[in-house]
């Protein structure tokens, strides 16, 4: 029988510039990579809010780590 992990499921509302969204989005693009090499990681999703288009939702699955953290 195999061992089932707990998975930890993080959030993160990042308030942006007004203006500076689509810069975000590109800076934000290239850390993909740099996440998913996280130890730990499964999978992530990056929302834009309809209701405050300045404000973005970053949800983050991973394995519980005792030292460090998903996001």
């Amino acid at each position: 029988m195999s061992e089932t992990r707990p998975v930890i499921t993080e959030h993160a509302l990042l308030p942006v510039s007004p203006g500076q969204e689509h810069v975000f989005e590109l800076a934000f693009s290239e850390a993909r990579s740099i996440t998913a090499s996280m130890a730990g990681f499964r999978n992530f999703s990056f929302s834009r809010s309809v209701e405050s288009p300045s404000t973005y939702l970053l949800l983050g699955d991973g394995l519980p780590r005792p030292t460090a953290r998903l996001l």
